[in-house]
């Protein structure tokens, strides 16, 4: 795939995933992580870093994905995958502001 660059500069873009740009090493984990779910321990031996190194960036990705749809789950024995958040319920009748207890 080829890199984007800025219309105006000609500089690289950073590549996004889940509408995020993400860093090169975070990128690399979210889509290791977004293929197959993987433990801390896989992808310590996958990307040659200490386990203790893979959560610190696990942590780095759920702040960089706070702000979307997408998350990053962690199951006991399973690992880490990437799903989506459960949206609140949709308000189909909303009360007029005048009518709304302060």
């Amino acid at each position: 795939m080829a890199r984007l660059n800025c219309p105006h500069c000609g500089q690289p873009l950073p590549d996004e995933r889940a509408g995020v740009a993400l860093p090169g090493r975070l990128l690399d984990m979210f889509d290791a992580i977004n293929r197959s779910p993987m433990t801390s321990i896989e992808l310590a031996s996958r990307f040659e870093i200490s386990p203790s190194c893979v959560r610190t960036h696990i942590v780095r990705l759920r702040e960089y994905l706070a702000d979307t749809p997408f998350r990053i789950a962690s199951a006991r024995h399973y690992g880490y995958s990437v799903g989506r958040r459960k949206l609140p319920p949709i308000d189909r009748y909303p009360q007029p502001w005048w009518r709304s207890n302060p």
